[in-house]
């Protein structure tokens, strides 16, 4: 049964960051081409507008995607009366939520526009595109709930994934053959997702539970249930605030060109963060059942392991990055506007690379019964960044944003580290850690020490290169970890 499991969710994990990686990619190259047509101001607020956004979908969401996960699974779905009166129960107040809210933001476009995000000219047209994402948002979490309840995220990344980012990429690169406004571009985003969300719900509906959709309200949900949201939701509420915090402070108080910069530069060193994502998702169940059998030596003996391969993997991203920062970011824009602000990505880089060197703190605080430690440290960094944000911003715009980046990052993976050190007497520090540390800072300063600059067609070569040494460095500590890991899942 263990071994089963474990398959199941290598399986799962593996169709996981194909689609993340297959979203990831078309998504960095569909970024180039928009922003240099639309250029960076209209990016900007269509960024701030999709933050916005996104935080209404949280408050009206109340958690019901979660719940499904919770509560509605394969066993269940043998019920079908009560599961199909829940569902409707909870797609009735996505309908009526969603008018609602696409109402009220139209109404109060203008007042939004003016009294709130007064640093963007003519935000009010963004408010009232973006509006109508909320709906399809909104049903789309839903519906992807339903498969992961089931555990069939192939289905998501196949029919989901795939079909949504292929149809807006295509659309996307032809359409604006002959405009540049890009309004053009969240429509393209809304049709999309409108095709990708019937497509998936027809699926669901076919092969995996015949629902019945109705408008329904005698139907009462449990207090389990609704104990369970409301935790949930203040948890998320709470995750949002410390994750997005940085973000809303952006749209409120920035200028809409320096809105579009930060978001190029969070999408540059997303690069190397996007692996340490996905193998966050591999290696999170085999934490939490070695924390749960007490092998602490194990668990130590993991953290050193998987804080040694995510850097082995993301570091040399990260060094090729700073080699071709020049060159990469004036393929986002032609402007030369950005280029003033090339040593604040170094930064943002900087700050990810030392970030990485804690390791996965974030995985065993949820993973090793860390979770109200964890929110503590959430709320600290959510309080200290706004605080900072009003004593800098102003003065400092761009600059106050990337200093306070690197300080609230730091902070909490720092905070992170000594709960994990004194609750379970584990850290993620090897000798080998401390080799590779080594040799990042020796390349890392012949850039600076040199001030080198290559040309973008040496990338490929470069980037052998600099896998060839870390490889060559490394080559019997991988094969270890890799065997261990095979044999764990094993036995």
């Amino acid at each position: 049964m263990r071994e089963k499991m474990l398959k199941l969710i290598l399986n799962q994990t593996t169709w996981g960051i194909f689609g993340s990686i297959f979203g990831f990619a078309i998504g960095f190259l569909l970024k180039i081409y928009l922003i240099n047509i639309v250029g960076l101001e209209s990016w900007g607020k269509y960024i701030s507008a999709q933050t916005l956004v996104t935080f209404i979908d949280i408050l009206i969401s109340i958690s019901i995607p979660t719940v499904i996960i919770k509560f509605i699974s394969k066993s269940k779905l043998v019920d079908s009366i009560s599961t199909n009166l829940l569902l409707n129960k909870f797609f009735s107040y996505s309908i009526y939520a969603s008018i609602f809210t696409v109402f009220s933001l139209v109404f109060l476009s203008d007042i939004i526009d003016t009294k709130i995000f007064s640093n963007l000219s003519d935000f009010k047209f963004f408010i009232i595109f973006m509006s109508f994402h909320i709906p399809l948002t909104l049903f789309s979490s839903i519906i992807t709930s339903l498969f992961r309840s089931v555990l069939k995220i192939k289905e998501i990344i196949l029919y989901g994934t795939i079909i949504n980012v292929s149809v807006r990429a295509i659309a996307t690169f032809i359409v604006f053959m002959f405009t540049n406004n890009i309004f053009y571009f969240i429509i393209i985003e809304l049709l999309s997702s409108f095709v990708s969300i019937m497509i998936l719900y027809f699926i669901f509906h076919k092969k995996v539970f015949n629902f019945n959709f109705a408008m329904t309200h005698d139907f009462s949900i449990s207090n389990e249930i609704i104990s369970y949201g409301k935790k949930i939701y203040l948890n998320s509420l709470l995750v949002f605030f410390s994750g997005k915090s940085l973000a809303i402070i952006v749209s409120l108080f920035l200028e809409p060109k320096l809105i579009g910069v930060y978001s190029i530069f969070l999408t540059i060193t997303g690069v190397s963060m996007f692996l340490n994502k996905n193998l966050r998702k591999v290696f999170s169940p085999v934490v939490a059942q070695i924390y749960e059998n007490k092998d602490f030596s194990l668990l130590n003996n993991l953290y050193k392991e998987t804080t040694f391969l995510i850097n082995f993997l993301t570091i040399p991203i990260s060094i090729v990055i700073i080699y071709f920062s020049n060159n990469i970011v004036c393929l986002f824009d032609k402007t030369e506007y950005i280029n003033e602000y090339i040593f604040l990505l170094h930064i943002l880089i900087l700050t990810r690379v030392i970030s990485l060197l804690f390791g996965n703190t974030g995985v065993y605080m949820l993973m090793a019964g860390l979770e109200k430690n964890d929110l503590f440290i959430q709320i600290f960094k959510t309080i200290f960044t706004i605080l900072l944000s009003i004593l800098l911003i102003q003065d400092y715009q761009l600059y106050a944003i990337v200093l306070i980046f690197f300080v609230s990052n730091l902070g909490v993976n720092l905070m992170q580290f000594i709960f994990i050190y004194k609750k379970l007497n584990i850290n993620p520090y090897s000798k080998d850690l401390f080799l590779l540390m080594l040799i990042s800072a020796i390349i890392i300063s012949f850039y600076y020490v040199f001030n080198i600059e290559m040309n973008l067609i040496y990338v490929l070569p470069f980037s052998l290169i600099i896998f060839l040494i870390f490889s060559l460095s490394f080559k019997k500590k991988i094969y270890l970890i890799i065997s261990k890991y095979k044999n764990e899942l094993s036995s």
